[in-house]
């Protein structure tokens, strides 16, 4: 990519992008999207994080639930909900109040992102809520402290970085969004839409190159202010979504404010369930109608079977690929100067947007690399490249994935007393020992949730294949691409629906394996370990 923009055409244009109007609009576009929607997104998610907690609400289980569905939706599905139902010629505007919103342009990819990016800074906000001890909460409120004083002295101190981290990573996930800005964009162009314009539509990688050199150098600010930064999909492995926890509450009167908290929790748990709602009415409609279409409905089928069969093909290749290489990385973290720089350059370079990534793939491989007349690298990039494209999705799904698993793997690495190690050590108990009797029992559990979550990530993700078309390797989620383009409703619907299925299956799969491995494993009390 950087051949590319030192290239005489990349230097004219990143000249022609500095001096325009256009070039300037879309950076105002981006930021001015990304503040938007960091900023409603994290209050949403703080404040309904909060009533969840620390308010006694009956059923909270099932809010908490309705809070989730929005993430595991399609990339595609609640910008098409929205324009079937409230649009302008939507189902329910335009059949019963006779007018709908046009959702095309800055507010409608507002409101798509605030929907499915909340659920982040609602969980981030969660974990960090969970550490306080409700009794705690109780306790002091049956001193006479003010439920203000309480905030302030006792939750705000705890929740203030968590917030801070949320609305950054909020500000990355919508600056890095492809998905909703090519189905609502309309006029209102952002730099991801511009950069799969370039890249895809005109094949000027030059002028693309431009556009992805702009959106790292913002990404790489943001995650550098924070100092870290956390794959949104990281906090789901705490969420308690399937597990039979018991949500506490301490006894807060009924206040104003408390009755607000409560409003926008409830609101935001409606949200989703009326999403996941309008999504299982469409694809009974589609199913009663295909039942009147046989030969439709068949021809239909074969074709939802074969980008789903690709891209679970794709991920059996790729998740195992994730898992080896976090966990080779995370134990493997050097401490000489040299190979800590390299390695701090490596994990920064994988928190860059995966568009970016992708990109860059295309870049790289999109012609084989010669020197003289040899040839060192074929083709990987394309149908008819080396391996049909195959090879180039499942490099560009580790790059998206391994931030993440590194992520899950170095939080229960920190968790292992190294006292442990020490007093093992000292009693003459040889290392394969200590791997088998410290080490393995604290990564399993781990190593389950990044492959999990990893899984999920893989099936959902559009950014990460679209840069890299493959007519033999086509996938779900460029398959709902074309069903989109297509206004191919039905199709689309039934894909959302596979998607959403097997990303709340892989949800119930990884949470029934923790829970079968912390059983096996609770007998064994490890010091400042899990157990």
């Amino acid at each position: 990519m950087a051949t590319k923009i030192f290239s005489m055409s990349g230097f004219s244009a990143l000249k022609a992008i500095a001096l325009s109007a256009s070039g300037h609009r879309l950076i105002i576009n981006t930021i001015a999207l990304a503040l938007m929607v960091a900023v409603i997104g994290t209050f949403l998610g703080a404040t309904t994080a909060l009533a969840i907690t620390v308010l006694p609400l009956p059923g909270k289980i099932w809010w908490h639930r309705g809070l989730l569905f929005p993430s595991l939706l399609g990339p595609f599905i609640i910008p098409v909900i929205l324009i079937v139902s409230i649009g302008r010629s939507g189902i329910l505007f335009s059949g019963f109040f006779l007018f709908g919103f046009d959702l095309y342009g800055f507010w409608g990819i507002s409101l798509c992102q605030i929907i499915s990016l909340t659920p982040t800074a609602y969980l981030i906000t969660l974990s960090a809520l969970r550490t306080i001890n409700p009794q705690l909460l109780t306790g002091v409120a049956t001193l006479g402290v003010s439920n203000f004083q309480i905030m302030r002295s006792v939750v705000f101190p705890v929740v203030r970085q968590p917030i801070r981290q949320a609305f950054m990573i909020l500000m990355v996930e919508s600056a890095a969004d492809l998905a909703t800005p090519l189905v609502l964009g309309g006029k209102y162009r952002v730099l991801t839409a511009a950069l799969y314009s370039q890249a895809v539509s005109a094949n000027s990688l030059e002028t693309a190159s431009v556009y992805a050199l702009i959106l790292a150098t913002f990404s790489l600010g943001i995650i550098l202010l924070t100092r870290s930064f956390t794959p949104p999909l990281a906090a789901f492995y705490s969420s308690g979504w399937f597990s039979n926890q018991t949500w506490r509450s301490c006894l807060t009167p009924v206040e104003p404010l408390a009755l607000v908290l409560i409003g926008i929790a409830v609101g935001q748990s409606l949200i989703g369930w009326v999403v996941t709602a309008a999504l299982g009415a469409m694809i009974l409609h589609t199913t009663w109608l295909w039942l009147h279409q046989p030969i439709t409905g068949t021809i239909s089928a074969v074709s939802l079977v074969a980008p789903l069969s690709n891209s679970f093909l794709l991920a059996t290749i790729a998740v195992p690929l994730i898992a080896f290489l976090a966990l080779g990385i995370s134990l493997a973290r050097p401490q000489k100067c040299v190979p800590r720089i390299f390695y701090g350059i490596t994990r920064l370079s994988l928190q860059l947007p995966s568009s970016v990534l992708t990109f860059a793939l295309l870049c790289a491989f999109a012609r084989p690399w010669r020197w003289g007349d040899y040839q060192l690298m074929p083709t990987l990039v394309g149908g008819t490249s080396w391996g049909q494209g195959a090879i180039a999705i499942v490099i560009a799904y580790t790059l998206r994935c391994l931030n993440l698993a590194i992520n899950i793997i170095e939080i229960d690495l920190r968790r292992i007393n190294p006292l442990w190690w020490e007093i093992t050590s000292t009693l003459g108990i040889r290392q394969d020992r200590q791997q088998n009797e410290i080490l393995v029992p604290n990564l399993k559990v781990s190593i389950i949730k990044a492959t999990g979550l990893s899984f999920l990530t893989v099936l959902s993700s559009l950014s990460t294949v679209a840069f890299l078309p493959s007519t033999s390797w086509e996938v779900l989620t460029m398959s709902m691409l074309a069903q989109m383009d297509g206004a191919n409703y039905g199709h689309l619907f039934l894909s959302s629906a596979i998607l959403f299925l097997i990303t709340a299956g892989s949800q119930v799969l990884s949470a029934h394996f923790r829970r079968r491995q912390h059983r096996a494993i609770g007998a064994v009390a490890i010091p400042g370990g899990t157990s």
